[in-house]
C-alpha cells in the first residue's frame, strides 16, 4: 500500500490509519495513536506468549490431511 503525500507520515495497518500526521513530528504528537499502538504491541506480545505456553503445556493440534477438492470445470 502507498501512502499519499498528506498522510506519508502516518503508520499504516491494513487499511486502518493508526497515527497520523503530516510529518513525523505531527505523528510523535499524536498521543492517542501512539496510545493505540503501545496498546496493540503489548497484546501482540500477550499473545504470542500465550501461543508458545500453551503450545508447551498441550502441543499442537493434530492436523487432518489427505482430503483434496478441485473444481476443474468451474462448477
Amino acid at each position: 500500500m502507498q501512502a499519499s503525500k498528506r498522510n506519508c507520515a502516518s503508520y499504516i495497518t491494513g487499511k486502518l490509519q493508526i497515527t497520523g500526521g503530516f510529518t513525523a513530528e505531527d505523528v510523535r504528537k499524536d498521543k492517542e495513536g501512539l496510545q493505540t499502538m503501545r496498546n496493540l504491541a503489548r497484546n501482540i506480545v500477550f499473545m504470542v506468549n500465550a501461543i508458545a505456553d500453551a503450545k508447551e503445556k498441550y502441543g499442537l493440534p493434530e492436523v487432518e490431511r489427505g482430503s483434496f477438492t478441485s473444481f476443474p470445470d468451474g462448477k
